[in-house]
């Protein structure tokens, strides 16, 4: 597993496609979600890591929310946007807050 993508990096990665996409400035999402200029940059470049609330705003204020708390992964319009990857970090995720076996696949898929 030695070519797995730490979640962090992986978020960071989502993060910065879709505000590249939109033509966002670090400097506006840090504003938009409360935090400076800097301390986004760490975030986004790995030299600091962040809690999952940190990275739900971040996410949520990109554009490219990780869940959608209605119960799908994302919003029809970022579909497009959509990894296959991030099912099993929402899973990981939920099951992580909310114990084993809580998390349901939005695409009816069994889980292993």
């Amino acid at each position: 597993m030695d070519d797995e993508i730490p979640l962090q990096r992986w978020l960071a990665a989502r993060v910065l496609t879709r505000i590249g996409a939109t033509r966002t400035t670090q400097a506006e999402l840090a504003e938009r979600c409360g935090v400076t200029a800097a301390y986004m940059s760490q975030l986004l470049n790995g030299r600091r890591e962040g809690s999952l609330s940190m990275w739900d705003r971040i996410l949520r204020e990109a554009g490219c929310p990780l869940v959608d708390y209605s119960g799908s992964m994302t919003r029809p319009e970022h579909r497009e946007l959509e990894d296959p990857g991030l099912y099993d970090i929402a899973r990981e995720i939920t099951e992580e807050f909310f114990g084993p076996g809580s998390w349901r696949d939005p695409r009816g898929h069994r889980r292993d």
